[in-house]
């Protein structure tokens, strides 16, 4: 039962560190990286997290004289909690990026601004290298966009240069800069 654990645990953290070896040492611009990664991961994520709701195979709970008496109502009920995250993640989630990513295959512009960061927000656990919250403020207005998979913490105040997809807002790649202003990138057009 150990084993299995740890097995688990290591092929999370290795799906992390694959993550962060294809972004950072590939060679390909971080922006490439970072969308196939996210085109690999996020998916696989959500079909992992339904089909642990629906395989009949999955325990749910671990045996317990107290609910014995209510194992099977106890359960569905978890079940239909599991397969409703998934459905949620799929519809909040999957299926917006899925749309990006097929935006940009057909010809869609990625956006890239410079704006300053108005807030920041990160977890106070260790997922900080997994997901970050930022809002930029633009003209008054606040845009809130997403970070996956960026080893770095935005500062309040500092503008970044930074590209991100369409729909969805999460950032490709991000950098400090000096400079203000908002135009469109052209994927096809960049060499990192």
């Amino acid at each position: 039962m150990r084993t299995r654990a740890l097995y688990k645990i290591v092929f999370v953290t290795s799906a992390v560190l694959v993550g962060y070896l294809v972004i950072y040492l590939t060679g390909m611009p971080r922006w490439e990286g970072r969308i196939l990664v996210m085109a690999v991961l996020v998916p696989s994520i959500n079909v992992w997290i339904l089909w642990y709701g629906i395989n009949p195979k999955t325990k749910m709970m671990k045996s317990d004289p107290k609910f014995d008496q209510n194992r099977g109502r106890h359960e569905v009920e978890l079940r239909i909690v599991i397969i409703a995250f998934g459905l949620v993640m799929a519809y909040w989630m999957t299926l917006p990026l899925t749309a990006d990513l097929i935006g940009i295959a057909r010809g869609a512009k990625l956006v890239s601004k410079t704006n300053a960061v108005a807030v920041h927000e990160v977890g106070e656990t260790a997922d900080w290298f997994l997901y970050q919250s930022v809002e930029f403020s633009d003209k008054g207005n606040l845009d809130a966009y997403t970070f996956f998979f960026y080893p770095g913490r935005t500062r309040a105040g500092v503008a970044y240069d930074f590209i991100a997809l369409p729909r969805t807002h999460i950032i490709l790649d991000c950098h400090e800069s000096r400079l203000s202003g908002a135009h469109y990138f052209d994927p096809r057009n960049h060499a990192d």
